[in-house]
């Protein structure tokens, strides 16, 4: 057995995407440790994750870790972290049929899902990154991209907090957040550009400022 009792502890995962990333394996020993799971998805990439939580072909995938079983997931819900809520979508985005289907895709809209599904969320995991020119130099970085790296990969631990913060406050024994950072974050690393290392960087202090800040400590 998992040397951790999470025993009625409501995870949220936020990130999930595939049955091989950081948020996968993270939430596999979380429920290895008795943690009720809540996925928070891409709305592109629901169906995706749907699908390895189903196919028989994923099967092994599912298996928990100190043989504590299969991986059991209460509820995934679609979640693009671009939006505080749904008044900040794009015609675009709201025109898209990979989108419509989801109904309220926002931070705001996922955190209420998963709040009331669960009456509380006790740990919250921020397993999310991305640039779309990550690949790129530094200098060779547009500033949209720099920008979407910062807003998705950093700030929006910031927001997924705010929202959750109706949730997590006076749980029982406190709530939790966690955020994955990278090497990336402290030195150069080739290839991880696009404005992906200012964004772990920027992850982190936020890291550091809540986590020393009294006042927001649940």
């Amino acid at each position: 057995m998992i040397p951790l009792d999470l025993n009625g502890k409501v995870a949220l995962v936020t990130g999930v995407g595939d049955n091989v990333g950081f948020a996968w394996y993270i939430a596999k020993a979380l429920n290895a440790a008795g943690a009720r799971l809540i996925f928070a998805c891409h709305p592109r990439l629901m169906g995706i994750v749907e699908n390895i939580l189903e196919r028989d072909a994923d099967a092994d995938t599912r298996v928990l870790p100190y043989g504590a079983g299969n991986l059991k997931v209460e509820k995934v819900i679609a979640c693009d972290v671009s939006f505080d809520t749904m008044a900040d979508v794009d015609e675009k985005t709201r025109n898209d049929r990979r989108y419509q289907k989801h109904g309220d895709f926002s931070i705001q809209g996922m955190m209420e899902a998963a709040g009331k599904h669960a009456s509380g969320i006790d740990i919250l995991i921020h397993a999310i990154a991305f640039s779309p020119e990550i690949k790129n130099k530094a200098i060779e970085t547009s500033r949209s991209a720099y920008l979407t790296a910062l807003s998705i990969s950093s700030y929006s631990l910031t927001a997924l907090l705010r929202a959750a913060t109706p949730y997590m406050e006076n749980r029982p024994g406190g709530a939790s957040a966690v955020g994955l950072t990278y090497m990336g974050g402290d030195r150069v690393v080739p290839h991880y550009g696009g404005g992906m290392s200012t964004a772990k960087a920027a992850l982190q202090i936020f890291l550091h400022q809540i986590s020393r800040s009294t006042r927001q400590v649940w």
